[in-house]
């Protein structure tokens, strides 16, 4: 009877890990390619409703069209000066919790970045 009852034990473990195994699956790999594109279509969506309630001077027509967007690491170090909002030069010393922290020297470039509100 105890032998029946381990075999149950590992038929239901065999099918608990398979079960695991299945749910990993479908949650990372299959659903994000059938649902992505449905929350970027209605995401599209509901900018273009929020858009059509903006005033002029704060929709979109003011706005550079959208380029395709090159990675910050991918431009040259002449783009990347010139695209930075900060560039600072930082000096790494141990903690005495042992964690390095970042004391920052000088601030080379500061620009001034003005958030998008809405009222």
């Amino acid at each position: 009877m105890f032998k029946k009852f381990a075999e149950g034990l590992v038929f239901g473990g065999g099918f608990g890990v398979s079960f695991i195994f299945l749910w990993y699956v479908a949650a990372y790999l299959i659903y994000p390619i059938f649902v992505t594109p449905h929350i970027q279509e209605s995401v599209s969506l509901q900018m273009s409703e929020i858009e059509s309630k903006l005033p002029t001077s704060m929709s979109s027509r003011n706005v550079i069209p959208d380029k395709p967007r090159i990675q910050f690491h991918e431009l040259s170090l002449e783009e990347q000066i010139k695209t930075a909002s900060v560039i600072a030069i930082a000096k790494y010393e141990k903690s005495s919790d042992g964690k390095m922290k970042a004391i920052i020297k000088e601030l080379l470039k500061k620009k001034r970045v003005q958030p998008f509100i809405t009222r």
